[in-house]
């Protein structure tokens, strides 16, 4: 999914990264959720965190949980030429200035959002595809923690973990009572 915002668009690659028009920008933790366009700056609001970005595409600041923006933002858009995000079903007004998102919106008005498109395939095609479909590390991690079998695996490892907990934890109790 991409947004358009004016004649450019915001687009988050699979290789995580933000998109404006082919030029990358910023890595982007969560998924891209919804942009806005404010004046002279562009935001992109990701799943954990908001970037804010210039008209001609350059990252301008990156704010997320430490710096007071609330957890899993749903959405993003404008409700009386300010910003609003949402988050756990509530609207909250955005103050970048103060960097204060507590308020909540009394949402009176309609909250203008931007719609996910399909991203152009001319703009599509000049961004790079990430060098490999599937890293070792996340095979090795995936094996290890028993995602590779599915949820079944996943119980698997973890009633695997708790046994040999137990195991240690009663080899260190047999130790203790023999040694008196």
């Amino acid at each position: 999914p991409a947004f358009q915002v004016g004649e450019h668009w915001l687009s988050r690659a699979a290789n995580g990264r933000v998109y404006f028009d082919a030029k990358e920008v910023a890595p982007c933790s969560g998924k891209l959720v919804g942009a806005v366009a404010l004046g002279e700056l562009l935001y992109a609001g990701c799943t954990e965190e908001l970037l804010v970005i210039t008209v001609s595409g350059e990252l301008v600041e990156s704010v997320n949980a430490s710096t007071g923006l609330p957890a899993r933002v749903e959405a993003i858009g404008i409700m009386d030429q300010q910003m609003v995000l949402q988050a756990g079903g509530i609207w909250w007004l955005a103050d970048l200035g103060l960097m204060d998102f507590s308020q909540r919106a009394t949402v009176s008005g309609a909250v203008q959002q931007l719609i996910a498109r399909r991203l152009p395939e001319s703009i599509r095609a000049a961004i790079p595809a990430p060098d490999q479909w599937l890293s070792w590390e996340r095979l090795l991690l995936d094996v290890h923690s028993g995602r590779v079998v599915g949820r079944l695996g996943v119980l698997w490892m973890d009633a695997v973990g708790v046994l040999l907990f137990i195991l240690g934890l009663s080899g260190i109790v047999m130790w203790w009572l023999r040694r008196r």
